[in-house]
């Protein structure tokens, strides 16, 4: 994962102190801030009243650095902070809120802190069982057609029934069941194996009409075999999802107030919303979408947090974001935010961020 280059050269200020939560009314002095915070756990943790996580740390350190008082609240969705700052109900944002254009049309950034990309969550996927490929297999015109073909196997039952019997009274007594019984198996099985006792049948008529029986068993057969082979060939293609471009046409959740939402409806994908990471990993391990679009550190940090939940991460990233502090519309805050980033990334900080929070070396 490669860090936004800051370019602007600043002094350094204090060396930072490790910060692990922050409560509310949490701050520095003068007049105090409101920050929004979205829950998106590695970025914002939040346990009861106390919030956590990559993000607030960095917070924290900022507003230290900065000398900025805050008291800190939640938010529903990105979204609702960036309508919060428009609006002038809140001062800063803080999560992993994505710049966007049309957001930078309406509230203010600080210098990106963090870069990242879009992955996608799927089902791991599982072998195809019986009634699995059976269900598929039963669609409207393959019912029809065995019932066709039930059909025709009463019928040729019948007429073996009445021809044999001529030949083998043994076999094939006049009026009882037994003999029905016998021409139905012989019928079913000159169909699935494609022969039939030449003995049974004499004649030109019977072998004329034994020949087509077989041919039409041999037609029978390999139709079947062709669709379910058909059906476990897609089921394995279904399950290898390598990129966005597998899913057109499919279901994809998205989290309601990201950026990912407008960006996958902007492509022509079927975007279903749900409120955070847990509902849409659900939302694939139900089958109600493919996959489920989200940032890659947040989607790895779910992953670890439930190893046996069946899912797996599309290595594959796309679409590049850049998360930032959100601010008021020319919002004084934002120098000094912007000096006091500047610094802990120069003096390592946000490193040791990703080794707290993401396990990075």
């Amino acid at each position: 994962m490669r860090r936004w280059v800051l370019l602007l050269i600043v002094p350094l200020v204090g060396a930072p102190l490790p910060s692990h939560g922050a409560e509310a009314g949490e701050g520095a002095t003068g007049a105090r801030q409101r920050v929004l915070v979205l829950a998106d756990p590695p970025f914002v943790v939040r346990d009861g009243e106390r919030w956590s996580g990559w993000a607030i740390d960095l917070w924290t350190e900022v507003a230290r650095q900065a000398g900025i008082d805050w008291q800190i609240s939640g938010a529903a969705d990105a979204d609702d902070i960036v309508a919060a700052l428009a609006a002038g109900r809140a001062d800063v944002g803080v999560g992993d809120i994505t710049v966007t254009r049309e957001r930078a049309g309406r509230i203010d950034f600080s210098h990106p802190f963090f870069r990242t990309g879009l992955r996608m969550l799927v089902s791991e996927g599982r072998a195809a069982t019986l009634s699995d490929t059976l269900a598929e297999v039963a669609t409207p015109a393959h019912v029809r057609l065995g019932l066709g073909i039930l059909v025709l196997l009463a019928g040729m039952s019948v007429l073996i029934y009445a021809l044999a019997r001529r030949h083998d009274t043994e076999n094939f007594p006049e009026g009882r069941a037994e003999g029905m019984v016998e021409a139905i198996y012989v019928a079913a099985g000159a169909l699935l194996k494609g022969q039939l006792d030449r003995r049974l049948l004499p004649g030109v008529f019977n072998r004329v009409l034994t020949i087509a029986w077989m041919f039409l068993g041999t037609a029978v057969v390999a139709y079947f075999t062709a669709a379910v082979a058909a059906v476990v060939t897609v089921r394995r293609l279904d399950s290898g999802i390598q990129g966005l471009d597998d899913l057109r046409g499919r279901p994809v959740a998205a989290v309601v107030g990201t950026f990912q939402v407008g960006w996958l409806s902007r492509r022509g994908f079927q975007v279903i919303t749900v409120n955070d990471v847990d509902a849409g990993a659900a939302s694939v391990t139900s089958g109600q979408t493919r996959a489920f679009v989200h940032s890659a550190p947040a989607l790895a940090w779910w992953v670890a947090q439930h190893p046996t939940a069946g899912v797996d991460v599309i290595d594959n990233s796309f679409e590049r974001a850049y998360f930032a502090f959100a601010l008021q519309h020319q919002s004084p805050l934002r120098l000094r935010i912007n000096l006091a980033l500047l610094a802990l990334e120069e003096s390592g900080f946000l490193e040791e961020l990703d080794r707290r929070w993401l396990g990075a070396q």
